[in-house]
């Protein structure tokens, strides 16, 4: 019952540290573009800046399969976590 208020808290210090909320700033200093590409919401975001500024496909490859790659890590932890939860 008490893990929706942590997940919460979770996707929203994620959320910060990726970069969503700094969206419209336009000289943010490197240790901030370092630390976004730490969380998921990172590279979804730099696979979005790429695609709207209409960057070719060698540019958008990496960080999408990168946005690709967590998304399927965390399925798979997901996924064992509800077998081991429903197996009792």
């Amino acid at each position: 019952r008490q893990a929706f208020l942590v997940i919460g808290g979770i996707v929203i210090l994620t959320s910060t540290a990726g970069g969503t909320m700094t969206t419209t700033f336009a000289n943010l200093p490197t240790i901030f573009k370092t630390i976004n590409l730490l969380t998921p919401q990172g590279w979804a975001l730099q696979t979005w800046e790429v695609a709207m500024r209409g960057g070719s496909l060698g540019e958008l490859i990496i960080p999408f399969l990168f946005t690709l790659a967590i998304a399927q890590i965390f399925y798979l932890i997901g996924g064992i976590q509800m077998r081991r939860r429903f197996e009792q």
